[in-house]
């Protein structure tokens, strides 16, 4: 999988990245209720939060009894053991636009949300079943998907739709499967 994605990419490394002066353009209209659940990360660029992570990495969006979001990442180490953070997120208020969230892992009695971070849902097909989301200064991309896995089709349309929002192709690798996790 890790050369597929890679010589599928490899193809969108050649292509002109567009400006990054702006920030990348998101979804009009995200329905967070169609959005929650469980994601698997297809591939993403490296981050030093994910640094101990090697495989199985999934995203789970739970809705809250006070109208947020429940965030629980997971990945399983090197040592085989899994690791999990749980987090908030919401609409970003400075923006107030459904695809512009603000995550924070930071709770000291509440959650602190001047250490959020901006989490913008870029792209999303219509099933909600393919997502990326990105960072508005393009520090951070994730390619997420309800499957543990994509076609080759799939990654070279995702490489050329990463470009187009500005992010270079060539940073992005590709998650390792792993196994899934009993709850």
């Amino acid at each position: 999988m890790r050369r597929l994605f890679v010589w599928a990419l490899g193809i969108g490394c050649t292509l002109t990245v567009m400006s990054a002066d702006a920030p990348p353009s998101t979804v009009t209209e995200l329905n967070i209720d169609r959005y929650l659940g469980l994601w698997h990360q297809i591939a993403y660029i490296p981050n030093s939060f994910q640094k101990k992570c090697v495989s199985s990495v999934t995203a789970e969006y739970q809705k809250t009894r006070k109208g947020r979001i429940k965030v629980i990442n997971r990945c399983l180490t090197k040592r085989g053991r899994f690791k999990s953070a749980e987090g908030r997120a919401r609409i970003n208020p400075k923006f107030e636009e459904s695809g512009k969230l603000q995550v924070t892992f930071v709770k000291i009695l509440t959650w602190i949300w001047p250490f959020g971070g901006d989490y913008w849902v870029l792209d999303i097909d219509k099933e909600y079943q393919l997502a990326i989301v990105g960072h508005p200064e393009r520090k951070f991309l994730w390619i997420l998907s309800r499957q543990t896995s994509l076609s080759e089709t799939a990654l070279r349309e995702l490489g050329d739709k990463i470009a187009g929002f500005g992010y270079d192709p060539c940073k992005i690798i590709v998650s390792q499967p792993g196994v899934s996790k009993d709850k």
